[in-house]
């Protein structure tokens, strides 16, 4: 449920208060304090349609404290729609208030399903005065525990093709939204209607019956309620979450449903890898992309949710409160990776739509914001990130993650001059340092993007076992230390959309000779070394913890022998801590040909640009996760040229550099604000006052850098780095 932004959530008429919200003057919440405003109705009356002052709804608020025991209400989460049109008319203590369409339709549906019992429910639009700021950023504070403590939240998901506010009964026959669901989730995939068997052939036809469910499920997978940033919260914290519309309970499912349907849809047994396969193309891609991207993300982050398992919240139940996760990210940057393509009214929202998740200890880095919306846009950004960077930097649980976690810094959305949502939030971004984020994904592939560096980053080891740290200094400098491999000479087309095979064709057709070039300057197998750069030298596939070590274990030798790591107890622990991070899904291609297209595939491939045709499945879908969002660029480094895959924004001009401690390499743009001087092989060194001033453009892969190749050669200057 979003906070509106604008205009308050209701407008109260009356005539001896025409200037201020009047409903709220006797409903004063304690500040600081765990006090929240709920709406409670009484049971209907025998004549539910014909109520004695003339109004649909009248309820009243009432507050009570978090901590107060035995006292049950439900939330409510439905997408507000325009909060311009406010024309709906309700008695809430005595005062008439306006609402949206959407609202008043979810609020009428809920009254009838409890006729005979009190309903007691948090609504965000009438709980939280939206006219008051500060009334809005204290109740921000306690989202988490509003969701926690409710009983159910309920999910309205309004049938678009009605267009009035509220039905008569019997008038529209309801469609079910779980019936699809259910099949899927409680037996066999050909126990979908529509499926039968004749003579022993299994056979698809779409039947009425079929239609049907299938019209209910489009219901819930297109809703616009999916793509609102403050839903995330409202169906990862609370115990129980269903989803309705119309006025039937009948027509109802609940996100237990979902779960075992995401968790059913690949089912390997035969029979239902026939009827997937006979099953229409358009809608088996349509039910992938609804679980595996959005049901599986969501189910994700329940596990790792705030309540724990001791207070009953069952299975799915999160341990993880407000610590750093399994992989030494903070949970914070985790979700805004996540959901960041997710849309909200104000850009700050995409920040506090998640922070109910995240701050819940007193010992949270992260939680010492204050969240606001009176700071400016630039202000909250940098704020936040920089303690996000503070998080990371301090090694709360150092056993296990020595040093600094520079995976903060990696994936999409630094970097000058991104395309932001609209020319108001450019302008109040104006000034944001390059190596803030700025929260913003474009859509759901660049949140993709950002979730796979983060999980394949552990594979690499650009900087060997150096260790560093990023530090801040003051508002807008970030401190790093390593050493320039060279500067940008080309930057060619991205790979915007994997799947669209015409695009891939044209876009890897420009690439071609461009590779051909490089690697026979450098007397190279062309296409051996193209396969590998495609792939970015890695492919999906489970291993084991001591598989991962033993690739791990010649480089972690050479170094402790070579007497250049002082702590190897140190980088055992960090070791092994990053073999049991998320990259345990990947591994490095192997040495033979076993993890790579045969010759006559492979050139296939590059003609017609179908990544779907690839094999071996396991490339296809490294070469799909390596090139979404990616352009290919050439470095001059030491009279020899490097290719690699960048961030699409990088320019001829930009330098790759090696950051002591991070295991990829960063594209920085130079920037003219100390004296500098230049040194053999084009690297930017400090001049006679200080460090290199840079922009951060992106991390990037690097053919032949990815494993320290680079570390201790000719190119390892140190400089200090100054990113801004």
């Amino acid at each position: 449920m979003p906070l509106s932004l604008t205009a308050g959530s209701m407008q109260c008429v009356h005539p001896m208060a025409p200037e201020h919200n009047y409903l709220y003057r006797n409903l004063k919440l304690q500040a600081g304090g765990r006090e929240i405003r709920i709406l409670c109705f009484e049971p209907l009356a025998s004549s539910p349609n014909t109520p004695t002052t003339g109004y649909q709804l009248e309820g009243s608020l009432r507050i009570i404290n978090l901590d107060t025991p035995r006292f049950p209400y439900q939330t409510l989460s439905y997408v507000w729609g325009d909060v311009s049109v406010k024309d709906v008319p309700a008695l809430i203590n005595g005062t008439e208030v306006y609402m949206t369409k959407s609202l008043a339709s979810a609020l009428h549906v809920l009254r009838r399903h409890h006729a005979s019992s009190a309903l007691r429910i948090w609504v965000d639009a009438i709980c939280i005065d939206q006219d008051d700021l500060d009334d809005k950023a204290a109740q921000i504070r306690l989202m988490g525990d509003i969701y926690q403590n409710c009983t159910q939240v309920c999910i309205w998901l309004p049938d678009p093709r009605q267009e009035t506010m509220i039905s008569a009964p019997g008038t529209t026959p309801p469609t079910s939204l779980g019936a699809l669901v259910s099949h899927i989730a409680r037996g066999h995939f050909h126990d979908i209607p529509g499926f039968s068997i004749d003579n022993g052939q299994m056979r698809f036809s779409e039947t009425e019956e079929f239609l049907a469910a299938w019209a209910g499920f489009a219901l819930l997978k297109d809703s616009p309620w999916w793509t609102r940033a403050w839903t995330v919260q409202e169906v990862v914290l609370p115990r129980a979450v269903r989803f309705f519309h119309c006025e039937a309970v009948k027509t109802t499912c609940d996100f237990e449903t979902l779960r075992l349907a995401e968790s059913r849809l690949g089912d390997n047994a035969s029979c239902c890898v026939r009827a997937r396969a006979l099953f229409p193309r358009d809608k088996m891609e349509a039910l992938t992309h609804f679980f595996f991207r959005v049901v599986w993300d969501i189910k994700f982050q329940r596990g790792r949710g705030r309540g724990g398992r001791g207070r009953g919240r069952g299975r799915w139940r999160g341990r993880w409160r407000g610590r750093a996760d399994e992989e030494g990210r903070d949970r914070l940057f985790y979700l805004l990776r996540t959901f960041g393509h997710r849309r909200c009214r104000d850009p700050r929202d995409r920040i506090y739509s998640l922070w109910s998740q995240v701050v819940v200890r007193a010992d949270c880095v992260v939680g010492r914001h204050v969240p606001s919306y009176t700071t400016e846009l630039v202000g909250v950004y940098t704020d936040v990130f920089t303690r996000i960077v503070e998080e990371a930097r301090t090694g709360r649980d150092a056993g296990r993650w020595p040093g600094f976690d520079f995976r903060v810094l990696y994936g999409p959305g630094f970097g000058p001059g991104r395309r932001v949502d609209g020319l108001e939030e450019k302008q109040q971004l104006a000034g944001k340092p390059s190596w803030v984020l700025d929260f913003d994904h474009r859509d759901v592939r660049e949140s993709h993007l950002a979730i796979h560096t983060l999980a394949t980053a552990g594979l690499y080891r650009a900087s060997g076992w150096k260790g560093g740290r990023a530090v801040v200094c003051g508002s807008n400098e970030l401190r790093l230390r390593g050493f320039c491999v060279g500067v940008v000479s080309r930057v060619l087309s991205a790979v915007a959309n994997v799947h669209d095979k015409n695009h891939v064709r044209d876009v890897l057709g420009s690439w071609r000779e461009t590779v051909r070039s490089v690697f026979e300057a450098e007397k190279m197998e062309v296409k051996m070394l193209f396969a590998r750069l495609l792939c970015a030298d890695m492919v999906p596939d489970k291993v084991s913890e001591v598989a991962r070590f033993r690739h791990l274990a010649p480089l972690l030798t050479k170094e402790v022998l070579s007497g250049r790591t002082a702590d190897p107890w140190k980088v055992l622990r960090e070791s092994r801590f990053h073999t049991r991070a998320n990259g345990q899904r990947w591994r490095r291609t192997a040495a033979s040909l076993v993890d790579y297209p045969p010759d006559e595939i492979f050139d296939q491939f590059l003609r017609d640009g179908d990544v779907e045709r690839l094999l071996p499945e396991r490339y296809a879908k490294a070469v799909e996760a390596a090139l979404t969002g990616r352009a290919l660029f050439v470095i001059e480094s030491r009279r020899r040229q490097l290719l690699g895959l960048c961030m699409p924004h990088a320019e001829r001009g930009d330098e790759v550099w090696v950051v002591y401690g991070a295991r990829l390499p960063f594209v920085m743009r130079p920037i003219t604000k100390t004296t500098t001087t230049k040194r053999p092989g084009n690297r930017h060194v400090a001049g006679d006052g200080g460090a290199v001033y840079l922009n951060l453009i992106g991390d990037c892969y690097l053919q032949g850098a990815m494993d320290a190749e680079l570390v201790n050669s000719k190119n390892d200057i140190p400089c200090e780095m100054v990113i801004i």
